[in-house]
């Protein structure tokens, strides 16, 4: 039981790090999701949504039991989510208030980069809204396995089974394809040069403003978090570290060794949670530097997500909050 685990303080450089049990209002089962943004914490759960701020200090509640919101994303001051009805609704982040955005498809999935946001549709078509004028901008049909905006969001690309194309955001003319890039590739994430897309053993990156393909040599199964764009970090079993590769530059911006086995638990806007053996790493994951280190008894512990808020980072542990205090 995660009651009866025990808590090993350790000594990282001179600063001791301790993390313990704390008791929060968060309400929390098996099938809570919680989804940490900025400095805000979003727990879900089927009766009701809750939002929590800075130290988890409760902000507002909304009831979910008619709306059943799903498939939650953020941008900037406000929360997007679908409906039961699989209608996309708006929520004010400071305040709490629902908004519907009066879109009459049902929607599949979505994704917002201010000022736009595409949509895939019931029907299996795409269209394009434009969140200032509060209307749809084009809209066509399109068999699409992955849709995603590239290049921030002037493009949109979409993988099927045979090749990538790629749209104009404003006009949805037709840009580029290649069959080079196909549904075998996985989109990893996009900066303002393009996109970038992995596959078993290697990385593509489309650029945009040539409409030229780079590849390179990066087996996929060695990359475990995808962080800032262009920038992977890599478990090599062979060497034993653990490192933040710039994959243009293929430079390393910091290496961790480790022995026997390791595994990234989990990772957010900062930092990383990394397990080696028994024991738990946290490490900035831009710097490199180890910020606690801990040691917990208990096998069979479900972490559910991490938050970082000044010196603090929480953690949900088999449904109970858990504070790393770097004093």
């Amino acid at each position: 039981m995660l009651a009866s685990i025990i808590l090993y303080l350790l000594v990282v450089a001179t600063d001791i790090f301790a993390i313990e049990e704390i008791q929060t209002t968060l309400s929390i089962s098996n099938k809570t999701k919680i989804k940490p943004y900025s400095n805000f914490v979003l727990v879900i759960n089927e009766d009701k949504i809750k939002l929590y701020q800075d130290k988890l200090q409760f902000k507002w509640e909304i009831s979910n039991q008619e709306n059943k919101y799903h498939n939650i994303q953020f941008e900037f001051d406000t929360i997007y989510a679908l409906n039961k009805d699989n209608h996309i609704h708006k929520i004010t982040l400071k305040s709490g208030v629902k908004e519907d955005m009066n879109i009459a498809q049902k929607i599949d999935y979505y994704q917002v980069k201010y000022p736009y946001m595409w949509a895939k549709t019931k029907k299996n078509k795409i269209f394009l809204y434009n969140l200032n004028k509060d209307r749809i901008i084009w809209e066509k049909a399109l068999s699409c396995n992955q849709l995603f905006f590239l290049s921030e969001n002037e493009l949109i690309g979409c993988i099927n089974k045979k090749k990538l194309r790629v749209y104009s955001t404003l006009s949805g003319k037709p840009y580029y394809q290649t069959s080079h890039i196909n549904s075998k590739w996985d989109f990893d994430s996009n900066d303002n040069n393009g996109g970038y897309f992995s596959n078993k053993n290697s990385i593509i990156l489309f650029d945009a403003n040539e409409k030229k393909l780079r590849k390179f040599p990066i087996k996929q199964r060695s990359i475990k978090a995808v962080i800032r764009q262009k920038e992977r970090v890599i478990i090599d079993p062979t060497e034993k570290t653990l490192s933040c590769i710039d994959i243009m530059s293929n430079k390393s911006r910091w290496v961790h060794t480790y022995e026997d086995t390791i595994d990234i638990i989990l990772n957010d806007t900062n930092t990383i949670l990394v397990k080696n053996n028994k024991n738990y790493r946290l490490i900035d994951h831009y710097s490199g530097e180890l910020l606690g280190e801990f040691s917990l008894t208990d096998h069979d512990l479900e972490f559910q997500a991490m938050y970082s808020y000044n010196n603090n980072v929480y953690f949900i542990i088999n449904n109970k909050t858990y504070l790393l205090d770097r004093k």
